[in-house]
Parts: structure tokens; C-alpha cells; sequence
């Protein structure tokens, strides 16, 4: 981290710090109500679970067997699993992010 120390969180920063906040919450907002199109079939959805009654994403370590099952156009998808967004989502927040504010990073 050259030579800086990670803040903890009781810890003051120094006087010429700088931070950046990034409103995901508008983000989100915006690709999972579009006002227009949207290249995501059922958004809310997950490309990847759990096949069982517990629902867990997991292989069985004495069979191999998948304990889950992919949806079969993850580019499609928004969420990954009930939580994470796919990298189509991220690349879709992250459009709207820049698109909002200007560019402060592009995203390949």
C-alpha cells in the first residue's frame, strides 16, 4: 500500500484525505426499474441455485455431484445468486455509474 497504513475504524484520518462516496442505491434503482428496455430477462431472478431443500450452492465432496444448477444465458441475468450481481450487472451499474457522474472510471 506504499507505506500507508489502513485506517481502522476508530481511527482519525489525516487532515488531507480525501474521500469519494458512490451512490450505488440510484444505481441499482435505475437498472432494476429501466424505464426503457432492458437487456435482462426476469431481473430479480438468480442465475445460479441451490438444487435441494436447503438451497446451498455446493458440490458433494464424496461424489462431485453439483448441489446446483446455472442458468443457461448468465449474460442475461442480473443477479448471480440471491446476493451478488452477474458481470453483465456489474458492467450495467457500472454504465449508469459513470453515465451519472461523469466518467470517473470506465469500465472494460
Amino acid at each position: 500500500m506504499g507505506g500507508r497504513q489502513p485506517l481502522g475504524v476508530n481511527d482519525k484520518p489525516p487532515a488531507a484525505t480525501n474521500f469519494i462516496l458512490f451512490d450505488l442505491y440510484n444505481s441499482f434503482s435505475s437498472v432494476l426499474n429501466p424505464k426503457g428496455n432492458s437487456t435482462f430477462q426476469n431481473l430479480l431472478k438468480p442465475c445460479c441455485v441451490g438444487t435441494g431443500s436447503a438451497q446451498i450452492l455446493s458440490v458433494d465432496s464424496k461424489t462431485g455431484e453439483k448441489k446446483y444448477s446455472v442458468c443457461s444465458n448468465p449474460e442475461r441475468a442480473f443477479f448471480w445468486d440471491m446476493v451478488h450481481p452477474t458481470q453483465e450487472g456489474w458492467r450495467a451499474l457500472s454504465k449508469k455509474k459513470k453515465k451519472r457522474d461523469g466518467g470517473l472510471y470506465s469500465p472494460n
